[in-house]
């Protein structure tokens, strides 16, 4: 029984890890790096973005008619955490 509420507590504080990781706010200073088969297709440093999903619509719209998977590096300063996600560029 106690293992099992390990398990869960590990859970749940990793799901809160995530969400208060992805925080983002338009004050935040960001740098952020946006890779396509190893090939830099979009670099944001400074301000002004609000979300993640915000970040990608730019690195969408900076490179039209590319296809693949790419990955988008995101460090925020101001908060102090940095994260990688994939995500399929050209859909």
């Amino acid at each position: 029984m106690y293992w099992h509420m390990c398990i869960l507590t590990f859970v749940i504080q990793k799901d809160l890890t995530s969400i208060l990781m992805s925080t983002i706010s338009s004050t935040d200073i960001l740098f952020a790096t946006a890779t396509l088969m190893g090939r830099q297709v979009y670099v944001y440093n400074g301000d002004g973005i609000s979300s993640l999903a915000q970040l990608m619509s730019r690195v969408r719209g900076a490179a039209p008619g590319r296809r693949g998977m790419a990955t988008l590096t995101v460090r925020n300063a101001t908060r102090g955490w940095s994260e990688s996600r994939d995500f399929y560029l050209g859909a």
